[in-house]
């Protein structure tokens, strides 16, 4: 008779611990949340239209066809950043260059200097740059048989202290993170 009273008392309380078990895990911030976390996870990241921001911006690709390369850039570059794609310098071996300026009036301040230029040279002259004794600026962002690409940030921000102009270019550096995670050679 005990041992049947016992039973009785543990499935009782087994069923009160269930009971509020179902009901604590049912509160509808829970679900909530749990519906949330599963959309980030899938990468999707909004639950409707009205959870979106009125003037989202897309992040731009640029890509540069002689430069054999394309590069995801920063959202905040979006309207404060130009770039200058061209034919690289012979004498330093380099067959292709791409510099990322910021926008002063409109244009690349071409001046200033590059808040990144992403280069592309032979394999060879690469090895033979990397030979030399000193210390090396250069970040390897992608190589293949024939070619490597790196890109060089700049020591210093060009610009004085106390102008506008100091403030945006610090605001638009990247960390060579950033870039080599986005940059992609193309076939």
């Amino acid at each position: 008779m005990n041992n049947l009273k016992r039973l009785k008392s543990v499935t009782a309380i087994l069923a009160v611990l269930a009971f509020v078990l179902v009901t604590g895990c049912t509160d509808n911030k829970s679900v909530e949340a749990s519906q949330m976390q599963d959309k980030l996870l899938k990468g999707n990241g909004q639950t409707n239209n009205e959870d979106q921001p009125e003037n989202k911006v897309q992040i731009e690709t640029f890509t540069s066809k002689e430069g054999g390369f394309s590069l995801k850039q920063p959202e905040k570059w979006n309207g404060h950043v130009g770039v200058i794609d061209r034919k690289g310098d012979p004498v330093t071996g380099t067959e292709w260059e791409t510099s990322f300026y910021l926008l002063v009036n409109g244009k690349p301040d071409v001046d200033a200097g590059a808040i990144i230029t992403i280069t592309k040279m032979t394999k060879a002259q690469h090895d033979a740059i990397a030979a030399e004794e000193g210390p090396s600026s250069d970040d390897i962002l992608g190589e293949n048989g024939k070619y490597v690409w790196t890109m060089t940030t700049p020591q210093t921000n060009p610009y004085g202290e106390k102008s506008e102009e100091y403030k945006n270019f610090n605001t638009m550096l990247v960390n060579a993170e950033f870039i080599k995670m986005h940059f992609k050679m193309n076939s």
